[in-house]
């Protein structure tokens, strides 16, 4: 995917969000959200937009210098 804080096409790995009932796409460089994905389940028994959204807002405001993904993460739930 394309990540536009990296200026490139990067490598992805997705996470499971359990308090947003989510999967997301997020950017392996500097570890921003490039995509959320939910079933029609989990839309429908979760609707807190604004709660997601400002969780999106701050995970993506982090800078990338900063973040480093621990080496545990990678390979997570890409079965």
């Amino acid at each position: 995917m394309y990540c536009t804080r990296c200026k490139r096409f990067v490598t992805v790995f997705d996470s499971i969000n359990i308090d947003f009932s989510s999967t997301e796409i997020i950017c392996e460089e500097c570890g921003k959200i490039l995509l959320v994905t939910r079933s029609e389940r989990q839309f429908r028994l979760n609707t807190d937009y604004l709660e997601l959204e400002a969780f999106i807002q701050k995970e993506n405001s982090k800078k990338s210098k900063s973040y480093k993904i621990p080496n545990y993460v990678y390979g997570a739930d890409t079965y």
